[in-house]
């Protein structure tokens, strides 16, 4: 013990070098071709370089929780991340965030028109409820929270399905707010084309309206659902 040797095919000893291991932090134990273990004791948020003494603080995206012959940085397990460099462990995703992979040194904020409520999470836990719509980062289904992350319920005049990441009007497309159909009306919160209601008799609903319009003077309605008022002759 304490010298370096190397074994040959026949089973024999070569000894390498007669001097006591003596390179700072190794120990040579009986039988080491090569000194592969250390005795130093490595600070939490440090890890030893490839020479086995030199002290490198953790890298982003790892942890390094310190000890005796602490080699390599351990990457930081999907659901959690590392953002400052020395830090010995990593933190937990929290609620309105992601962490897809390993090594992450940034949590991702949640996907727009999905809802990341548990903390630890690899991909969105719901999809944003209909009648609201949900941008990046939000972290609860309850649209009256009243808390920074909570989706937004959607206007009148439009309506929003499930999974919709902007109250901008768009008809043509899939996840923004939509016009509410012609002979309808949208309060706030509608979820689907045909809103509220259909328009009752005596008013007319162009499409988007917040509430019927009632028939101008020389006009009727004689029936629900109408666009258009028809010219009394």
């Amino acid at each position: 013990p304490g010298s370096i040797a190397q074994e040959e095919a026949d089973g024999s000893l070569t000894i390498l070098s007669a001097e006591a291991c003596s390179i700072p932090g190794r120990i040579c134990s009986a039988g080491t071709f090569t000194p592969l273990t250390t005795d130093t004791v490595v600070p939490p948020g440090f890890y030893l370089a490839a020479d086995m003494v030199t002290l490198l603080p953790c890298p982003l995206g790892a942890s390094c929780p310190g000890g005796v012959d602490q080699g390599q940085p351990t990457l930081c397990p999907p659901g959690q991340y590392q953002v400052t460099p020395g830090a010995p462990y990593c933190a937990t995703c929290t609620a309105g965030t992601i962490c897809t992979g390993f090594g992450g040194a940034f949590p991702e904020l949640c996907p727009a028109g999905r809802v990341c409520s548990l903390p630890g999470r690899v991909g969105p836990t719901y999809t944003c409820p209909a009648g609201s719509f949900c941008p990046a980062g939000v972290l609860t289904l309850n649209t009256r929270s009243g808390i920074p992350g909570s989706p937004t319920v959607c206007t009148s005049g439009v309506y929003c399905m499930a999974g919709s990441t902007t109250g901008v009007v768009d008809n043509l497309c899939t996840h923004c707010a939509r016009s509410c159909t012609e002979g309808t009306f949208c309060g706030a919160n509608s979820t689907d084309a045909g809103g509220t209601d259909n328009c009752p008799p005596r008013w007319y609903c162009p499409r988007g309206v917040k509430v019927p319009q009632p028939s101008p003077p020389g006009h009727y309605v004689s029936e629900s659902g109408q666009v258009f008022p028809s010219k009394c002759r």
